[in-house]
């Protein structure tokens, strides 16, 4: 399960966040207390993470905005065409990412 801070919070303030999850249940006087509190959460240790791990979230929306697009009997085709080009193009970028991730 993901933990997720606000971009906005303070260098120290995230550091000190992970530094907890980092070493909570892996180091300190309490490990065994700290691994039955997890266990009990059915979860593990935490493991270090990023924003790559919303890339098929990110992937979905743009589907979804490119099928609404497609679909949108208002647009004409140039301004379809134009906004389609610029989804397809989002989602080549995801695709890039993705692809070097998983090397």
């Amino acid at each position: 399960d993901p933990i997720a801070w606000r971009k906005n919070l303070p260098e120290e303030t995230k550091a000190k966040i992970k530094q907890f999850f980092m070493t909570y249940g892996k180091s300190g006087d309490d490990i065994e207390k700290a691994k039955q509190i997890l266990a009990d959460l059915q979860w593990a240790p935490f493991r270090d993470s990023s924003n790559d791990q919303l890339l098929p979230i990110r992937q979905l929306s743009l589907f979804k905005d490119r099928r609404k697009v497609a679909a949108d009997e208002k647009l004409s085709e140039s301004e379809k065409a134009d906004k389609l080009k610029v989804i397809d193009a989002q989602l080549a970028e995801l695709d890039k990412r993705m692809a070097a991730l998983s090397k």
